[in-house]
């Protein structure tokens, strides 16, 4: 698939592709402070492209921070509550709505699917007991306490590795996030978003320039290529280009702030990252 406003990502190459600017759109700088103020229900930002419905509960994503630096190990609580997170399964508006009523936090999920009594989960098409979610949870929260212990990141993804290999419904964008949590913040998150938004950063630092609704390849491997998976954290993988792109944009550590990863997400939106 090909078009005037196709940016076609390769980490070797995509930096020097022939970018066909679409004059009929804008072009829109990167913005960390607003589109990291987009992100937040309740913050009122001109031309949000977040809509209401797609925008966090402060003291949701505070809580969410809270689980990813606990001193002690996670329960199977703690890990429900990544997975809905990261999926999308958190009503953000009802949960702040109970929040400024009751002044008790408690996450409001999208439907019966997620239980923190029954501890069941659904993520994609792929349904989770509670005997598969608990086999999941232990598991999860098993590689962390040894991450703890070792600070081995080539072991936590190996870990990750045998989930995604045993467990439907975890793929690699899922199994980051959850190394994301497990090295408290050692290695980034990541998915399309993130990456059409750093793509778009690198190219305008190299005089080049993509405009709104342009289409951005983010291309990761699926279970057909389980040997790609497998070396997604090495530095020739696209997980890898992110990361050394992200360290040098934001140097000193800097894109480990959430403000950094949250206003990637939103840039990302003004474009149309896609999976080929």
């Amino acid at each position: 698939m090909t078009s005037d406003n196709w940016v076609n990502f390769d980490c070797d190459s995509a930096l020097h592709e022939n970018i066909t600017v679409n004059a009929v759109n804008p072009y829109i700088a990167f913005d960390l402070k607003r589109f990291s103020d987009c992100y937040l229900l309740g913050n009122e930002v001109e031309d949000n492209p977040i809509p209401e419905s797609m925008r966090a509960c402060a003291e949701i994503e505070q809580e969410i921070e809270s689980i990813k630096n606990k001193s002690d190990d996670w329960d199977r609580i703690d890990v429900l509550k990544i997975l809905a997170w990261k999926t999308g399964n958190i009503n953000h508006i009802a949960s702040r709505y109970e929040f400024q009523n009751t002044g008790r936090l408690d996450f409001v999920y999208k439907n019966n699917h997620w239980s923190e009594e029954n501890l069941t989960a659904k993520i994609g098409r792929y349904s989770f007991d509670s005997e598969r979610f608990v086999e999941l949870a232990d598991r999860i929260i098993n590689i962390r306490r040894n991450y703890r212990e070792r600070e081995d990141i080539p072991e936590v993804w190996d870990g990750l590795m045998e989930i995604y290999e045993g467990f439907n419904g975890i793929g690699p964008v899922y199994m980051i996030t959850l190394m994301y949590f497990i090295t408290m913040g050692a290695k980034p998150i990541f998915d399309r978003f993130a990456l059409a938004a750093i793509v778009a950063i690198q190219l305008r630092d190299n005089n080049r320039v993509i405009s709104c609704g342009s289409e951005i390849s983010c291309v990761l491997p699926g279970r057909d290529r389980i040997d790609r998976v497998r070396n997604l954290i090495n530095e020739d993988s696209v997980y890898g280009w992110y990361c050394a792109q992200l360290a040098d944009i934001f140097p000193n550590e800097r894109w480990r702030d959430r403000e950094v990863d949250r206003a990637l997400w939103v840039y990302g939106h003004y474009f149309k990252p896609r999976y080929r």
